[in-house]
């Protein structure tokens, strides 16, 4: 091989391998209060299903799309004082009588690692479901969760479409169990969030 065609084909050789050492580091992505983040928990009292919502989450994720065996990281909190069921009242009761959101104004989520059915790496376009593993720490109790997470990874607008759902149950997180008519749930609570996160 003439001297000048090796030393051409070794520096593109040079240059692949560098770009894709390049593409496979990982990114920071944000999620900024605000829509269309939505957090929403489910609680199927025994008259009603009380249903309250926020859009204030916030936190980031360090990823690399391209792969997700390199262990992504996390954090992510939700503003609990802004939690709205829509009942005036039953607000109230909820924030200063049960979650205590003035000593414990936010929840918080710590990415771990991925679990069962996630993929080597994320599709363009395309929904994943798959689970994460982390720690979950709401009314100052600290807790191991596992939660289901559908991924959709945007190239073109370089965004993390993410939805998550878990339970909680009000005992593990030494939350009192509202018994009276206007505030009465379940133990078990459905968490479902939704948040877009961007590249920085």
């Amino acid at each position: 091989m003439p001297t000048a065609l090796f030393r051409y084909i070794s520096s593109l050789l040079v240059l692949a391998a560098f770009a894709g050492t390049a593409d496979a580091e990982p990114q920071t992505f944000q999620v900024v209060p605000g829509k269309p983040n939505l957090v929403t928990f489910t609680s199927k009292a025994p008259l009603e299903t009380v249903v309250g919502h926020t859009e204030l989450i916030s936190g980031w994720i360090k990823v690399d799309p391209g792969n997700l065996a390199a262990s992504p990281t996390g954090e992510f909190e939700v503003d609990m004082a802004s939690l709205d069921t829509d009942n005036r009242i039953r607000n109230g009761h909820m924030r200063d009588n049960h979650l205590h959101t003035k000593q414990y104004p936010t929840s918080r989520f710590v990415l771990k690692g991925l679990g069962e059915g996630a993929p080597v790496k994320l599709p363009d376009g395309s929904p994943v479901t798959f689970t994460t593993t982390g720690d979950f720490t709401c009314h100052g109790v600290t807790n191991s969760i596992t939660p289901q997470v559908t991924v959709i990874w945007n190239a073109g607008s370089r965004t993390l479409d993410v939805t998550a759902k878990f339970s909680v149950i009000l005992d593990d997180y030494s939350i009192p169990l509202p018994q009276f008519l206007v505030m009465k749930l379940e133990k078990k609570q459905d968490i479902v969030i939704r948040f877009i996160a961007h590249a920085d």
